[in-house]
């Protein structure tokens, strides 16, 4: 595929950097006429489920057909999700992959905390937990911000221009993650200011990478909420500030924290970006894994990614929560 030619030119001797640009190139000119095409099957579309009337979602009755979809979801997690993550904790805590049959995989002297106590008796474990946890919350917080303001504009105004904002906003999901790094890096290492070699940098190449996603994922919230309650808020004498900040926002709360999350978890474990970007001082967990998995250690690279599973999924159960109670008082505030 495209994505796989462009790895392989940044990685040839000497790399080729600028081949590598113009694939990219194609690759956003294919993603811009499929963010066109998309624009103008959905336009003239409605999808308002908050209005200033009550409303009370309906469930959709399979009948026999409700057991095929149960077990093809218990089979989707099973493979996907189940296996996978029971791999990873056998190779984190096992001492020796070495597996004589399947009795051995069972017999608990073969495991232990061994690879634990490796990997965080390494210093550079906690600096580059630190590390990415700093760069994953500055880039939910500026890149959800910046997103919240990108939606309002396509969606909730009639400013000229906002299909093109809408089109350039897509347009990063078909670059690649080692040429945003690449990009990055050309662009900021020779400007005074000291950006490069700092989060930030990292922080706005993961802003930039993800931008799409985050704005597709509040597109939903805004399209959920009927323009009849900004114009009440209107008529009572509210300006556009005071109409977004108490009508828009807590409205549109569950998908601003499912955006802030997403871009926190894709920003912990982007890697191509990152690769470019790094430092010494700035390693964050996705590049030290990898260096992990190219010192040919498995239980060290399956122990890291455990710690990094279980990081991202109190982050995300944390942010369920928040959202499952915001959702609940916009129930109550329209209902």
């Amino acid at each position: 595929m495209l994505t796989t030619y462009i790895f392989k030119l940044t990685n040839w001797s000497p790399p080729l950097y600028n081949t590598a640009a113009a694939v990219a190139i194609i690759l956003m000119m294919v993603t811009g006429l499929l963010v066109y095409l998309q624009q103008k099957l959905l336009s003239g579309r409605s999808y308002t489920t908050v209005a200033g009337k009550a409303f009370r979602p309906r469930s959709l009755d399979l009948g026999p057909w409700r057991w095929l979809t149960f077990a093809l979801g218990i089979v989707y997690l099973i493979i996907v999700v189940v296996l996978p993550s029971l791999a990873l904790i056998v190779a984190a805590f096992r001492k020796f992959m070495f597996i004589r049959d399947a009795a051995s995989l069972f017999d608990m002297r073969q495991y232990s905390l061994t690879h634990f106590e490796s990997i965080f008796d390494n210093p550079l474990t906690m600096k580059s937990i630190y590390n990415a946890t700093e760069v994953g919350v500055i880039t939910a917080v500026v890149g959800g911000a910046l997103a919240f303001a990108i939606g309002y504009t396509i969606h909730r105004t009639r400013v000229a221009g906002r299909s093109a904002i809408d089109l350039i906003s897509t347009l990063p999901v078909a670059i690649p993650g080692l040429v945003v790094g690449v990009a990055y890096l050309w662009a900021w290492i020779g400007v005074p200011g000291g950006l490069y070699g700092t989060i930030w940098i990292l922080a706005l190449a993961f802003i930039a990478r993800f931008m799409p996603d985050t704005v597709k994922a509040l597109s939903t919230s805004f399209l959920q909420i009927h323009r009849e309650l900004e114009e009440a808020a209107w008529v009572c004498g509210r300006g556009m500030l005071g109409t977004i900040r108490t009508i828009v926002l807590p409205l549109a709360r569950p998908g601003v924290l499912a955006s802030m999350t997403l871009l926190f978890v894709l920003a912990i474990r982007e890697l191509g970006s990152s690769l470019f970007l790094y430092t010494s001082n700035t390693m964050v967990m996705s590049v030290l894994l990898l260096d992990y998995y190219e010192g040919g250690n498995i239980g060290k690279t399956a122990a890291f990614s455990l710690v990094q599973t279980v990081l991202l999924g109190v982050l995300i159960g944390g942010a369920n929560w928040l959202s499952r109670g915001a959702a609940q008082g916009n129930v109550a505030r329209t209902g």
